[in-house]
């Protein structure tokens, strides 16, 4: 609307239905009760009221920020709307305009006193400030209910997702209820619990934005700009983009007295390079292969099927878009395969990088080891415990140890990276010992 007049002007009763669903004020409409959702004694809203059958607990709400967002939504149109009526001259509609305006106003300030109040747990505070008991030690509601508070959400019960529902979207309303004294309380518990789950789905983007909040935009700035393009399409980056991220970064306050710097926990961000960071470039991985990327395809598996990033991009880059992404093949291309006739046959590359299992033919990995004299080439960092008994001991039709070394020799990884993935992520049981 605010680009576009005539699409506003077009459009403006029928975004107004949206508007009457969840802020209608007026007890006259019969199609829409007055402000669905909101609790004027309590000052927030309810995601759920009354249901039948009703939940035990009764009604309850999830995400504070996104019902500040709805509210904020409804004062932005009519404050653009009042204006495009002005400038055309439509007085009557503009007078309508201005008190959505006015009314989304009131219910985003009401709406974010009660999220401070209600949903952002202050603990090192007097006991004349708390609002619940001292057993409850989160910084932080996840769903609140009639009767009790929880920290949890719907989708899952990690910390990282409990905090971060509470602070999706970044908008510029954000900044009038995330306020330091919070922040700086509420970052350590969000950045312990960010793992790499948190920074594939997107849950991250709120962690820099705290982090940039609490005097550390510098920081924040380049732990953003690390992030894989595909967050902003998973559950917590949805909506948000670079751009929105790096402006909420830039835009925050300066602080006094910052977080203490050596307090920051920096999340490892881990690049996407299928073991060939020469080829597989940023870049490459962005190229379009049908209506994803190379990228977007290769990371849904690694995280929708727990599949290793080594199978992930064998699976893509060597088996269905060969063309596309075959740059992007542990162990070179496929095109660089037929040239090369030491690698076989275009069929047993693929096949092997995607099973991970050291070729059959002509392979590499040695015999299973018999000899018990250790000789400390191969110690996982682990040297008292990942011993020759436990390199020795039969993983699949191999060793733990052959599997180790054939990562190693043959697809470049390091010592770690390989034990951690035989180790840690393929034979936990056979190998475990020698995990890093």
């Amino acid at each position: 609307a605010h680009y576009d007049e005539e699409w506003a002007m077009e459009n403006y009763e029928h975004v107004l239905l949206l508007v009457r669903d969840f802020a209608n004020p007026s007890d006259d409409d019969s199609f829409f009760p007055a402000f669905r959702h909101k609790d004027w004694f309590r000052g927030h809203s309810w995601a759920n009221g009354f249901t039948n059958p009703k939940f035990f607990n009764v009604m309850n709400q999830e995400s504070s920020s996104e019902a500040i967002a709805s509210y904020e939504a409804t004062a932005l149109f009519g404050k653009v709307m009042s204006s495009i009526f002005k400038n055309n001259g439509d007085t009557e509609r503009a007078s309508a305009a201005e008190k959505i305006h006015n009314i989304g106003l009131t219910l985003t300030a009401t709406e974010v006193r009660s999220t401070k109040k209600y949903w952002h747990v202050l603990q090192n505070v007097d006991d004349s400030e708390r609002i619940y008991p001292s057993t409850y030690e989160a910084n932080v509601v996840g769903i609140m209910w009639s009767t009790f508070v929880q920290f949890s959400t719907w989708f899952g019960t990690s910390p990282y997702l409990i905090y971060g529902i509470q602070l999706l979207p970044l908008t510029p309303i954000s900044e009038s209820y995330i306020d330091l004294r919070w922040a700086k309380e509420m970052y350590a518990p969000l950045a312990a619990s960010c793992d790499q789950g948190c920074v594939a789905e997107g849950w991250s983007i709120q962690l820099f934005a705290i982090l940039a909040t609490i005097g550390h935009a510098d920081m924040a700035v380049q732990q953003t700009l690390k992030l894989s393009p595909s967050v902003y399409e998973g559950p917590g980056g949805n909506g948000h983009s670079v751009s929105n991220t790096l402006w909420y970064i830039a835009t925050r306050p300066f602080v006094d007295e910052p977080y203490p710097k050596e307090k920051v926990q920096l999340i490892e961000i881990r690049e996407l390079t299928c073991s060939q960071p020469a080829t597989c470039t940023r870049e490459y991985l962005d190229s379009m292969a049908g209506e994803y990327s190379c990228r977007s395809r290769i990371e849904w598996l690694m995280h929708v099927e727990d599949m290793p990033e080594i199978m992930a991009c064998a699976k893509i880059a060597g088996e269905e878009y060969q063309s596309e992404c075959g740059l992007c093949l542990p162990g070179g291309s496929n095109q660089e395969a037929d040239q090369d006739n030491d690698t076989g046959s275009e069929e047993s590359v693929n096949n092997d990088s995607h099973n991970n299992v050291p070729p059959t033919n002509d392979s590499p990995v040695p015999d299973p080891v018999t000899d018990t004299t250790n000789d400390g080439t191969l110690t996982c960092l682990q040297p008292t415990i990942c011993t020759n008994e436990v390199l020795n001991r039969m993983a699949g039709g191999h060793t733990c140890r052959a599997r180790i070394q054939y990562l190693m020799e043959s697809y470049g990884r390091s010592e770690e990276s390989a034990c951690q993935q035989v180790a840690g992520e393929e034979f936990p049981s056979e190998c475990g010992g020698c995990l890093p």
